[in-house]
């Protein structure tokens, strides 16, 4: 299972395993003062932090002598039950056993993937398949539903199509959708612990879109990887192996193409390499005015707000104050209402180009009084990140 041993957990709070061992029987809770630092090493809020607590009593795995797992590790522990689900159709296949291992990562808290699993179950017993036209409308519509309702609440809806999906590895006809949903439930993860979040997952989808053998799918997927990491400034090196296998796979115009670019420049800008950055997005810029399509809400377009979303954060991160300003502006004038956090990211680029001039308190204060505009509910893993980006000015 994912995450810390007794023993490890123990030795990074400075306490006894027996201790741990009885938080997860539910004999005892952690001490107030104790919260803070657990909630720190697991990765979760303090409210995150009650809610897995108060859900140990019915589905944290008994402690043993052994030192076993820590169920409390992440909020998507909960492998046991996906592997239910899944054990109805499981293959033999390599393939299978890889895809349902990651699939324990899947499930949030039992309460939010109550009816995901119900839906998962149900089409397992009633040997209810989907087309790969339906697995391509579905995935579609998760393209278009990450950009309007965010990551946290996309992860949720995704937990009964990922065990589904599983069903449907020795399908090729529905190896190019399922490479697309793979990397889209990615994004949905951590994209800072490659080790338990979003990067083997961007693998795995890499790898199913190389069995499908559509350049497009290859090229899309790995774009997307590569952006999604880039844009954040987390594991550097993998976004940038992700973006030039992107660019190496064809030179023809296209969407995964255009987010491979894009990816490359926000690489060069974590790297101080102004120039390259500069280049890199002016070619990107080239690409999507040979592919611009429709005004489509969705992580299958890259409309004008989106790019220019993009931009803004390069030339903020480079310090390039007028071009940065011109892509904010261009930016807001075409973000949809429907979707107020992509303009509070352009609040936080305008806050890393205070930082980035030498105001860093002015750049800080901006970017909480951003933050504080926004409900909780659609701030985002990306925006946590850019305040950290800020703050190390």
């Amino acid at each position: 299972m994912l995450g810390f041993s007794q023993e490890q957990l123990a030795g990074t709070l400075g306490i006894e395993r027996s201790t741990v061992a009885r938080w997860e029987r539910a004999e005892t809770k952690p001490r107030p003062w104790q919260r803070p630092a657990l909630a720190q090493e697991l990765q979760v809020s303090l409210d995150e932090l009650d809610e897995l607590l108060a859900a140990i009593s019915t589905v944290g795995e008994p402690a043993h002598d052994g030192g076993h797992d820590l169920v409390l590790c992440v909020p998507w522990s909960h492998r046991g039950t996906v592997e239910a689900a899944a054990e109805l159709t499981r293959g033999d296949d390599v393939e299978r056993r890889t895809f349902l291992a990651l699939s324990g990562t899947a499930l949030t808290a039992p309460l939010v993937t109550s009816e995901a699993l119900h839906e998962a179950f149900a089409a397992a017993l009633e040997e209810k398949r989907l087309s790969p036209d339906e697995w391509h409308e579905r995935v579609e519509s998760y393209g278009r539903a990450y950009t309007m309702i965010g990551a946290d609440k996309l992860s949720e809806r995704l937990a009964a199509d990922m065990v589904r999906l599983q069903r449907y590895t020795d399908d090729p006809a529905v190896w190019s959708p399922a490479a697309k949903l793979m990397a889209i439930y990615g994004k949905t993860l951590p994209i800072d612990d490659g080790a338990k979040g979003a990067v083997r997952w961007y693998r795995l989808a890499a790898a199913m879109a190389d069995r499908s053998q559509d350049v497009s799918t290859r090229i899309w997927v790995r774009g997307a990887s590569a952006l999604a990491l880039a844009y954040d400034a987390v594991q550097i090196p993998t976004a940038h192996l992700f973006a030039d296998e992107a660019l190496a796979l064809s030179e023809s115009p296209s969407l995964g193409r255009l987010k491979a670019l894009i990816a490359q420049a926000h690489i060069a800008a974590t790297r101080r390499s102004h120039q390259a950055a500069t280049q890199a997005v002016e070619h990107a810029q080239d690409v999507w005015e040979a592919t611009a399509g429709p005004e489509e809400v969705s992580d299958f377009a890259v409309p004008q707000w989106r790019f220019w979303t993009c931009a803004s954060l390069l030339y903020s991160r480079i310090g390039d104050q007028k071009r940065a300003l011109t892509a904010q502006e261009s930016a807001l004038g075409t973000i949809p209402p429907t979707i107020p956090r992509f303009t509070t990211h352009i609040e936080l680029h305008r806050s890393l180009m205070l930082a980035k001039t030498g105001d860093k308190r002015s750049g800080i204060e901006h970017a909480r009084v951003a933050l504080d505009k926004l409900p909780p509910q659609h701030r985002t893993l990306s925006m946590h990140l850019m305040m950290t980006e800020i703050e190390r000015c």
